[in-house]
This record gives structure tokens, sequence and C-alpha cells, in this order.
């Protein structure tokens, strides 16, 4: 294929008058022998860096799941071993427990002193006295009796309300980190071919990147090379001179020639 540095035709009869050119023989197609342009690199450059980030995404995304996946494994042993922990944080825990105790404590203290309301301004001989003081006191102690006994209950039922909601926290975790392991996959999953198909892009943009670098290198290597062998040419044929001519006289015609006066 040929490439015209410069080329004059008569617009009239459609004669050549001048021309100036070397034959394209780089083997890649013409219109790459320009060179890439500036959109081209940039265009390759985003390529190259969205696949990079899209690389980056995968590897968190799977990094995220497999540490998702380790808990839901921790957690379910735990489920199946029996082992919950308590459902109630230390400081909720405290104000429940002190809750129960107080009012345990109180409703002793309520029926204790109804029992000595009732009793209050009867008058009985020193025997009588002796006796009542007995028994109020026997009343008192099945009273104090009955209210740690009520207190006990309460607590062992919050401890067993604690562990309870424990391990519907245990159960509610899993579920939660299961349907967050499998979010975390999908999103590995569509980065891992996301990022294989930018990749293929970018590396088909370098590619053409570099046919086009090549072809303009072959261009530049043709005109340069077409345009000295026409300088020597020229000064070759200022070295025919007629007879006679000195040395001197060949390489002044050798010069003319080469700047073509």
């Amino acid at each position: 294929m040929k490439i015209y540095r410069k080329l004059i035709i008569d617009i009239e009869t459609g004669e050549k008058i001048f021309e100036d050119s070397y034959e394209y023989s780089a083997g890649l197609p013409i219109d790459k022998c320009c060179g890439p342009t500036n959109s081209e690199y940039g265009l390759q450059a985003s390529s190259s860096a969205f696949a990079n980030l899209l690389q980056s995404t995968f590897k968190t995304s799977l990094g995220n799941q497999n540490t998702a996946l380790a808990r839901l494994n921790s957690v379910i042993s735990q489920i199946q071993g029996g082992t919950s922990v308590p459902g109630y944080g230390a400081a909720e825990n405290a104000a429940r427990r002190g809750e129960i105790i107080n009012t345990g404590a109180a409703a002793a203290r309520n029926a204790e002193q109804a029992v000595a309301n009732a009793g209050a301004g009867q008058t009985f001989g020193s025997t009588d006295s002796g006796r009542t003081s007995a028994v109020r006191q026997a009343i008192n102690a099945g009273i104090e009796g009955r209210a740690s006994a009520n207190t006990a209950n309460m607590l062992s039922a919050e401890t067993a309300a604690n562990y309870a909601t424990g391990r519907e926290n245990e159960i509610a975790t899993a579920s939660g980190l299961s349907t967050l392991a499998g979010q975390y996959g999908s999103q590995a999953s569509s980065a891992s071919g996301n990022a294989i198909t930018e990749n293929a892009q970018s590396f088909g943009q370098a590619k053409t990147i570099q046919e086009q670098q090549a072809a303009e290198e072959q261009a530049i290597a043709g005109a340069i090379v077409g345009g000295g062998m026409d300088i020597l040419s020229g000064g070759m044929t200022g070295l025919v001179g007629t007879g006679g001519e000195g040395l001197g006289g060949k390489l002044g015609d050798f010069g003319k020639g080469v700047l073509g006066v």
C-alpha cells in the first residue's frame, strides 16, 4: 500500500505532476498507522483501573463471606452443644435481679407490719404478752421464709429467661449470618465475573493500542527511509557531472542535489 507524503495533480487533466510517497508494508491495517488516540489511552487506563477495583471488591467480599461463615459455624456449635450464653447484658441482668430481691424484701416487711398493726393496742397479762410475742415471731419467721422462697423462685425464673433469650439471640444471629454470607457470596461472584469481563476488555484495548503503536512506528520508519533515499538519490544525481569536472565541482553538485537547488 502506498502512502503519499506529497502529491500534486493537474486538476484539469488529472495527470500526476509530483509525487513523494513510499510503500507501507508494516503488515498491519492502514487505519492503525496513525497510532492510538488520547481517548483510546484513557479508555484502556479506565478499564484497567475498574478491573483492579472489581478484583479488590471480590477479595473483600470473599473475605467477609469466610468471616461470616466462621461465626455462623461457631454459633451453630453453641446451639447444638447447649452452651448458650446469657441473653441479657450485665447491667440489665443486675437490674432485673436487684428488682426481684428488693420486691421480695418489701413484701416481707409489709406482711410483718400488717401483723404488727393487727395486734397493736391489745392488753395482755404478763404470761399472755410473752405468748403473743412468741406467736408474732413465729408468724414473722414464716413470712420471711415464704418471701425468701418466692424471691429465690423468681431469681431462678429470671436466670432461665436470661438464657432462653440468649438462645433466641443465637438463633436470630445464625439466621442473620447465613443471609449475610449469602449476600457476600453474591457480591464476590458478581465482582469476579465482571472483573474477568473487564480484564478481557482492557487486554483487547491494550492489544489494539500496541498494534497502533507498531503501525505508527513502521509508518514513521518508512517515511524516514523513503525520505532519506530521495535525498541520497538527489545527491547522487548531482555527482553525475560532465566530463572534466573536478571533485570539488561534483561534491558541489551533490550538495545541490541534496538541498534540491
